[in-house]
């Protein structure tokens, strides 16, 4: 078992816990939790940016692929 924190401010906490098991095969396993710290509840990407979240984070999906295929950094057809 192990963690890693990716995010943490007044407000919210962003960590990972991944687990792995090795006995015949080896099994991994990654666990995702984001957390309102005011209100110890699990938040989501819909409470943090709104209800056309999906939009957002696909424009800005779009634009970063964009930017990095304009500066030479992607291959893409």
């Amino acid at each position: 078992m192990d963690y890693e924190i990716k995010q943490q401010n007044n407000d919210y906490l962003s960590f990972i816990v991944r687990g792995s098991e090795s006995w015949t095969t080896a099994y991994d396993e990654s666990r995702y939790y984001n957390l309102g710290l005011n209100t110890g509840k699990r938040v989501t990407l819909e409470d943090m940016l709104g209800e056309g979240h999906v939009e957002l984070v696909n424009d800005s999906i779009r634009k970063q692929i964009a930017e990095r295929k304009s500066a030479g950094e992607l291959n893409l057809k």
